[in-house]
């Protein structure tokens, strides 16, 4: 991401959370900073996707049953 992105994502990360904490809606917070809510939302959607990137769910496979080398009549293990 450049740099002028960067500072911009973090300008409106920082409002978004502004929001949040001010019990207003959107409007009127929008309104009192002289922002248009539209931009708001979109920018608010920006923020929430970048902060979901960050994360990637990973899910371990249990095998169902325990995994045993195999065995050849010799008893050695085969090379797999």
């Amino acid at each position: 991401m450049r740099q002028g992105n960067t500072q911009a994502l973090t300008k409106w990360r920082e409002l978004v959370s502004e929001q949040s904490q001010t019990g207003l809606s959107v409007a009127a917070f929008c309104n009192q900073r002289g922002l248009r809510a539209w931009q708001f939302y979109e920018w608010k959607k920006r923020v929430r996707e970048s902060e979901a990137a960050r994360f990637l769910e990973v899910q371990v496979a249990v095998p169902a049953e325990p995994v045993r080398p195999a065995v050849t009549r010799s008893r050695r293990l085969r090379s797999v």
